[in-house]
C-alpha cells in the first residue's frame, strides 16, 4: 500500500531528525538513506529532494563537508516550487558554508539573502547568529557585534556557540573560551532534557 510505505518513510526522516539532536550523525544518516531508497523507489519526487536536503544535513553533522555540499547543491536545485523546503534548505547550506573547514562567508550571506528576498520568510534567530559569523569571517565586525547584541537581548540558546566562534576568529582566546563552556553547559541540559523523555515520545 502506497500509503502505508509514504508513512514509513516519514518516520525514518522522524528518526533522522531525532538522531540529529541527540548528536548521532551515524545513525542519522542511516535512516535518511532508508527514506531516500523507500521514496526512490515510490516514485514520489518531491519527499526524495527533501530528504536528499536531510541526508545533507546528516553528512554535515558527520564532516563530511563535501558530501553535504553536493547534496545540498542538487536539494536547493530541484526544490524551487518548494518554499518551505527552500527555506530550511538554504539555511543549513548557509550554515555549512561558514562551519566547513574551507569557509565561503560570501556564499553563505547569499544564501541568506534569498531566504527573505526570494521566499519571503523571516530569518531564524539561529540563521542570524550564522549570519553574524559570516559577516565576521568577511571583517565586517561592527555588523557583527550589532547582530549578536540583539540577539543577546532575547535569551537565543545557540548564541554561546556562535560568540565562541566569533571570538576564537578575534583571537580573544579567554572570551571564546568562556563562551564554548557557556555553550557546553547549555548543551548538556538540553541533552538531558531530551534523554529523559520516553522512546515513544
Amino acid at each position: 500500500d502506497v500509503k502505508f510505505k509514504l508513512a514509513i518513510g516519514r518516520l525514518y526522516n522522524a528518526f533522522a531528525s531525532v538522531y540529529s539532536k541527540t548528536g548521532n550523525a551515524k545513525k542519522e544518516i542511516e535512516y535518511a538513506l532508508k527514506a531516500y531508497s523507500l521514496f526512490e523507489a515510490l516514485g514520489n519526487v518531491r519527499l526524495l529532494n527533501i530528504t536528499k536536503g536531510k541526508l545533507a544535513m546528516g553528512y554535515a553533522n558527520a564532516r563530511e563537508f563535501d558530501k553535504a555540499d553536493s547534496l545540498y547543491n542538487e536539494s536547493v536545485a530541484l526544490l524551487e516550487e518548494d518554499s518551505v523546503s527552500m527555506a530550511v534548505y538554504l539555511g543549513n547550506y548557509a550554515r555549512l558554508k561558514v562551519l566547513s573547514p574551507k569557509p565561503d562567508p560570501s556564499g553563505a550571506i547569499r544564501l541568506l539573502g534569498r531566504i527573505s528576498n526570494e521566499y519571503n520568510r523571516a530569518l531564524t534567530a539561529d540563521l542570524y547568529c550564522v549570519y553574524a559569523y559570516a559577516l565576521q569571517l568577511t571583517g565586517k565586525i561592527n555588523e557583527c557585534d550589532s547582530i549578536i547584541g540583539q540577539l543577546a537581548k532575547f535569551g537565543i540558546s545557540e548564541l554561546d556557540y556562535w560568540r565562541y566562534l566569533i571570538y576564537k576568529h578575534r583571537g580573544d582566546n579567554k572570551m571564546a573560551l568562556e563562551c564554548l563552556e557557556n555553550s557546553s553547559r547549555r548543551y548538556e541540559r538540553q541533552m538531558i532534557s531530551l534523554l529523559s523523555n520516553t522512546t515513544d515520545n
